[in-house]
């Protein structure tokens, strides 16, 4: 994650560098503040945070964890704002970011460790391209009573990160426990 955050912040060029980072389940804000700390002091962004400063967003669906998020943050000095969302709504995430801040979410880096998974599942929109879908999964899921067969899970998923898609110019870093090594 480390070499990904380097290669983003040391781009030569200051303006075209996101101008926000934001965690999706932010937690108590260490991801944030940790990320923060190591663009500061390792990166060409963090030698010029004067002229072209970073903002963190902090962004939770629970009030408790939003707390702790702005707590950390603000015990280390770091610009930031919190919000109150789930990570299955990023048109909702940008409009209030939009609206009370005036922040321009497709401009930030997202970062997300372990949640991806845990989004409240979703029917597929588009069924028929559901119903194409190879089956990569053998692993049974189950939502309200109903078992989720395989290719509209695996079509859920695609929908999801389609809509993350519009609000990503500079991408996302996301850490799931289904993509680290079973020895790890």
């Amino acid at each position: 994650v480390k070499a990904i955050i380097r290669h983003v912040f040391d781009n030569p060029d200051l303006n075209a560098q996101p101008r926000y980072l934001d965690d999706v389940g932010s937690g108590d804000g260490s991801l944030l503040a940790h990320l923060y700390t190591f663009i500061k002091e390792h990166t060409r962004r963090g030698q010029h945070l004067d002229t072209h400063p970073l903002l963190v967003i902090g962004i939770d669906k629970y009030p408790i964890p939003l707390q702790k998020t702005r707590a950390t943050l603000e015990a280390a000095g770091i610009p930031h704002v919190v919000v109150r969302e789930d990570i299955g709504d990023p048109d909702s995430i940008a409009q209030i970011l939009r609206r009370d801040q005036d922040i321009d979410y497709r401009d930030s880096l997202h970062v997300r460790f372990f949640l991806d998974h845990n989004r409240t599942y979703e029917p597929p929109i588009d069924m028929e391209a559901a119903s194409r879908r190879p089956v990569m999964s053998t692993i049974p899921f189950m939502w309200r009573g109903r078992l989720i067969p395989p290719n509209e899970l695996q079509q859920n998923l695609v929908e999801h990160f389609r809509k993350w898609a519009r609000h990503s110019k500079h991408g996302i870093i996301i850490i799931e426990l289904h993509t680290v090594a079973p020895e790890v």
